[in-house]
């Protein structure tokens, strides 16, 4: 009897210490996170737009995913859903099990495991991209995950942290979609050298544009553009000269342009990260300058 009792617990405590270190890992491991990328979008109607369906297993091994993504049928139509890199980033081959879009009821759904080994990845990637239609001229969808699922290669279930997304219908705020200075330096003395930068800009859509001079506290100097309504605006000269007269140069510093946009819709648009600096020595006088120094340091 005493030797059964022995044998029992022999085969039993293997078993019972795997379950111990499965919960002890289990409990361990930072919680994965599954979410919609950009988490918040604006586009009007008509036009389409998509998300990337990302997840992060943290210090996780993922074998397996699967989600349902629910959004608003009155403003969204779901068109595609294709399979990301996130499962096979290391060449291993996966089985979709569901990639199915149904826009009666508002809901897309995706599994996916890999095949053919026994270690998950642990880099994050995309799962799935998905893409939609704007069909409305107004409104809004959440994109809220249900049923989410992330298991390791043992096929326990992973703690995910879950991030949704939101979309509003509405006119995209305008944006810069190129913009140069082609002297970030100049000297405005009229010797020739580096007396104006030219500064060219292009807007994402028509806008009420205005260019202006800033100094180093962002404090007006000058305006050098403004059109009620334009995209591609000319190119535009700064010679170094104050607004209230175009004859004096200002003092010598840093100085931003500032872009600003307006499309009548939205809140106003600016830009003031791009820079000028500005040293009206006359270049003889700064070669001579450094000459001296050079002179001085021998």
């Amino acid at each position: 009897m005493k030797r059964k009792a022995v044998l029992a617990i022999l085969i039993c405590l293997p078993i019972f210490l795997f379950f111990i270190m499965v919960q002890v890992g289990t409990a361990g491991a930072m919680p994965a996170v599954i979410s919609v990328e950009p988490s918040y979008q604006k586009a009007s109607q008509g036009t389409t737009f998509t998300i990337n369906i990302s997840v992060d297993p943290t210090t996780n091994e993922v074998s397996a995913a699967q989600y349902e993504l629910w959004f608003n049928t009155s403003v969204l139509n779901a068109t595609s859903q294709t399979k990301g890199e996130f499962l096979s980033q290391d060449g291993v081959s996966t089985t979709i099990l569901l990639n199915s879009i149904n826009n009666t009821v508002g809901k897309i759904a995706y599994a996916e495991f890999r095949t053919g080994v026994g270690y998950g990845v642990t880099n994050p990637g995309t799962l799935t991209s998905i893409t939609f239609n704007v069909t409305a001229d107004s409104g809004m969808s959440h994109l809220n995950f249900s049923d989410v699922l992330l298991s390791d290669p043992l096929a326990h279930k992973i703690t995910t942290t879950i991030e949704n997304g939101t979309m509003e219908v509405g006119i995209p705020l305008p944006h810069i979609i190129s913009h140069s200075i082609s002297n970030t330096s100049i000297s405005p003395n009229n010797d020739g050298f580096l007396d104006y930068t030219i500064i060219d800009v292009a807007f994402s859509k028509p806008v009420s544009a205005t260019i202006s001079i800033e100094d180093a506290n962002h404090n007006f100097v000058r305006k050098l553009y403004t059109n009620d309504s334009v995209e591609d605006p000319e190119s535009i000269v700064w010679n170094g000269k104050c607004n209230y007269d175009n004859v004096t140069v200002v003092p010598d510093g840093l100085y931003y342009t500032n872009v600003t946009m307006n499309d009548g819709v939205n809140p106003l648009v600016y830009d003031d990260t791009m820079t000028i600096f500005v040293d009206a020595t006359s270049r003889h006088l700064r070669i001579q300058t450094k000459l001296l120094i050079l002179l001085s340091v021998k």
